[in-house]
């Protein structure tokens, strides 16, 4: 919801109580202040009818609204004020009076006054304050709805900019964030706390980067020397049978290691973005280029290939990562399967399924996109194959699922956006 439309429901929301409270207290209000007032005019009449009936003038009978009788007995002096319903002949209908009804003796007379006005309703009174109260909240309203908009336009007409520009960032990019001067200070302390963050961002990524590159290329040289010095050693015909084995096993090791170090190398690139590039690939023609290259490791252990295409797929990635992706999805698959054991791909419109055949994980299925997965701990594999392949679904908004059936493994990946 925006921000927009969350303020018009809070004014809508705080006006309608504030309106409705109004509206009750000026029902009581209005309604006490016109009874007082016709009571008292109500009052001032009887004592000027009663002065008249002082100096022997009788006033003429109004019915309903005067009435003036000379009682043939004394009655004691009173007074009373109450609410009566009669037939009012002008208006046709039942109408509500105040009547005052008071007995006077004046020159040794009893005479009973009768006074009468007709009230509003309560009803009427609240439909008359309801329709005011309505007319009012919706002009209100719509003069609130119109300063938000304009509000809209103008004020936070920075922030979208501010916006536009935050979301355009990148660490990538060789300046600062560059953010419009605002003469609202709360945005102006914004742009300030986002340049901040943003560039400190940027030189963080910087430094994180060149330490990578330079600890890959400081890493590489002295294990590729210890390498050479190792195979050297190998060639000295002097050795004895377990100098040679101890030899052979320290240039596993390094080999090892070297290969660990490019494949956190390559994980960090991933993650950092720093595959910057991207272009139409067409899935099929490299996972084909990935099976000729492995076909030596598929005959050594007689595997059965089966590859089924039921449309083109297409995505825009970057061909190295894709190459990556796909040759740890046929390695894994090869690495973990049967001899004579067979593996299947199927290629859809946006999905890409291999399955292979092979024995249960000895492990939770949660845990075999975790780097440093391994079947078996003594195995020469450094476990980050699957690990690479989630990571690279992530960058591209792919969805990567494992799925196991009668010892059968699936992996498959989803694209939500494919190229045409």
């Amino acid at each position: 919801m925006r921000l927009l439309q969350k303020l018009n429901r809070t004014y809508i929301l705080f006006s309608s109580l504030l309106f409705l409270v109004a509206g009750v207290l000026l029902y009581f209000f209005l309604t006490a202040n016109i009874d007082y007032e016709a009571e008292e005019q109500l009052l001032n009449t009887e004592r000027r009818i009663a002065r008249q009936l002082t100096r022997g003038h009788t006033p003429t009978k109004l019915f309903p609204v005067l009435e003036v009788t000379q009682l043939a007995v004394h009655r004691p002096q009173g007074l009373t004020i109450t609410d009566t319903t009669m037939f009012d002949q002008v208006e046709g209908e039942e109408e509500t009076f105040r009547q005052v009804r008071s007995v006077r003796n004046i020159n040794g007379h009893s005479y009973a006054i009768v006074l009468r006005q007709m009230v509003v309703q309560h009803s009427e009174y609240i439909m008359t304050i309801g329709c005011i109260l309505v007319l009012v909240m919706g002009l209100l309203l719509v003069c609130l709805t119109l300063m938000n908009r304009s509000i809209h336009r103008t004020v936070w007409q920075s922030y979208y900019t501010t916006l536009e520009a935050v979301k355009n960032f990148s660490v990538h990019q060789p300046g600062p964030l560059q953010l419009q001067d605002s003469a609202t200070q709360e945005f102006q302390e914004m742009h300030t706390a986002l340049s901040r963050l943003t560039e400190k961002a940027r030189l963080d990524y910087l430094a994180l980067k060149e330490f990578s590159e330079n600890a890959s290329h400081e890493m590489q040289t002295p294990l590729a020397v210890l390498q050479n010095k190792l195979d050297e050693l190998l060639q000295d015909l002097a050795l004895i049978e377990l100098q040679a084995r101890h030899i052979q096993t320290a240039g596993t090791a390094v080999q090892k290691l070297s290969k660990l170090n490019q494949t956190l190398l390559l994980l960090t690139k991933i993650e950092n973005r720093q595959f910057i590039h991207t272009e139409t690939v067409c899935v099929t023609a490299f996972l084909c280029r990935q099976l000729d290259l492995l076909e030596d490791f598929l005959l050594e252990k007689k595997l059965q290939v089966t590859l089924e295409e039921t449309a083109a797929l297409k995505v825009s990635a970057n061909p190295a990562l894709v190459d990556v992706l796909l040759s740890n999805l046929l390695s894994n698959a090869i690495k973990h399967n049967n001899a004579h054991g067979c593996i299947s791909i199927e290629i859809g419109k946006n999905r890409l399924l291999v399955s292979n055949s092979g024995k249960p994980l000895p492990y939770a299925p949660s845990l075999l996109f975790e780097r440093f997965s391994k079947a078996d701990a003594y195995s020469p594999s450094l476990g980050l194959g699957l690990a690479i392949v989630r990571t690279i679904c992530h960058l591209y908004g792919w969805e990567v699922q494992y799925q196991v059936q009668k010892n059968r493994h699936s992996l498959e990946i989803t694209f939500p956006e494919t190229v045409a």
